[in-house]
Formats: C-alpha cells, sequence, structure tokens
C-alpha cells in the first residue's frame, strides 16, 4: 500500500500544479476584463432591442443600431482582444469555446432579463446613457448595466482583483 501511495501522491501533487497553471493562465488582464465588459453591454442591449420589441418597444432597437455604427471600432477591438484571450487559453479550439462562451452570455441574459421588472426601460435608459458617452465612459456603464454583476466571471486573483476566469459553461 505505502509503495502505491508513494506513486499516487507525487502524481497528485503534479496534476494540482498544471490546474493552478492551467487556472493562471485563464486569468483576465484588465484589457480582457474591459473587454467582457462591453461584451456584456452589447449582448444586453442585443438581448434588449431584440426581446423588448411591440408592447415594451421603446426604441430599443434603433438605440442598439446607432450604438453598434457609434462604437464599432472599439467593439471590434474588444471583440479581438476577446479572441486573443481565448486563443490563448484553448488554443487550436478557441473558436468553438468563444462561440459557446458567447451564445452561453447570451442566453443567461435573455433568461435573467425577464427576473427584472421593466428590464425593456432599463435598457432603454441605458442605450440612451451609452449614446452620450464616449470611450472612457462606456467602460464604466458597461460595469453597471443591469446584469454586468449577475454574469460576472469568477474572480481569480486572490487578493479580489478584477482579473477574471472566462466560464464557457
Amino acid at each position: 500500500m505505502t509503495l502505491r501511495f508513494s506513486k499516487v501522491l507525487p502524481a497528485l501533487a503534479f496534476s494540482l500544479a498544471l490546474t493552478g497553471e492551467a487556472h493562471a493562465a485563464a486569468c483576465l488582464s484588465a484589457q480582457e476584463a474591459a473587454a467582457e465588459q462591453i461584451r456584456l453591454l452589447q449582448t444586453q442591449m442585443m438581448v434588449g432591442a431584440l426581446q423588448c420589441r411591440g408592447q415594451s418597444d421603446r426604441g430599443q432597437r434603433v438605440i442598439y443600431n446607432q450604438f453598434i455604427k457609434q462604437f464599432g471600432p472599439e467593439l471590434i477591438a474588444s471583440n479581438d482582444t476577446l479572441i486573443a484571450y481565448f486563443q490563448r487559453v484553448y488554443g487550436v479550439g478557441f473558436r468553438r469555446q468563444m462561440d459557446s462562451h458567447v451564445t452561453a452570455m447570451a442566453n443567461r441574459i435573455s433568461s435573467e432579463s425577464y427576473k427584472i421588472r421593466d428590464y425593456c426601460g432599463q435598457i432603454a435608459t441605458l442605450g440612451q446613457t451609452v449614446l452620450k458617452s464616449n470611450l472612457k465612459d462606456l467602460k464604466h456603464i458597461a460595469a453597471s448595466a443591469p446584469l454586468s454583476h449577475a454574469l460576472a466571471s469568477e474572480s481569480c486573483d486572490a487578493a479580489g482583483a478584477a482579473n477574471r476566469v472566462i466560464s464557457t459553461d
């Protein structure tokens, strides 16, 4: 028994070390965390534009289209940052993982939005605020969007800093 245990213990220690290294590699930099927040904002506005048509329509679709036009270069840059993150963490399979993450994000936002009183009104107000902002403000606004905190990824910094791990579950 001792012989087996002596072989298992080093293997377990090595496995845990690899898990820690993989977890550290998955941590978001400040730039990646900001890109994730902007993606959350964009997705919330997109879901609002789709869900709030008709009865609760307060111009969310028009606001979303204006948002895309006004912040297109910043949205592309944020997307490129997220692509680089997924390439770094997932390697060759990054595209499938990123697609899974973005789809899951939209599905969670859609599901959670039904739990928020007057989500459509909040998204319309948020959109109007966004359209009056600049890029610097956009990052702060993104962090305060209705579902941004509910959907924030797990913190992986022992000090509790803003670095996170993006989950593809």
